[in-house]
């Protein structure tokens, strides 16, 4: 076996049994096209980060493009990543699920 496959076996034994997992994926097939997405094993499906908040009514992520959340919290409602703020620089940001 090469190397990246078993660092990939090893990335999916650690996510086997975790209720929420973050990360990011391309929404169409350009270059440029990342958002922040949660799965969660009650749901079964990933739901766009922003998206998920906009819907519970946090606006404050409006002009925002979150393009990766990189952890998560236990019970998968604070979520951390980055993306780019209103003006378009790299942040960090930190989201916190109602």
């Amino acid at each position: 076996r090469d190397a990246p496959q078993r660092a990939d076996e090893r990335r999916l034994r650690r996510l086997r049994g975790r209720a929420v997992v973050v990360g990011r994926s391309l929404i169409t097939s350009s270059t440029g096209s990342e958002r922040a997405f949660r799965w969660t094993a009650q749901q079964r499906r990933m739901e766009d980060v922003r998206e998920a908040l906009l819907a519970r009514g946090v606006t404050s992520v409006q002009n925002w493009i979150l393009i990766s959340a990189v952890d998560v919290s236990a019970d998968g409602r604070v979520i951390v990543g980055f993306g780019r703020n209103p003006s378009l620089q790299f942040e960090a940001w930190l989201a916190v699920l109602p």
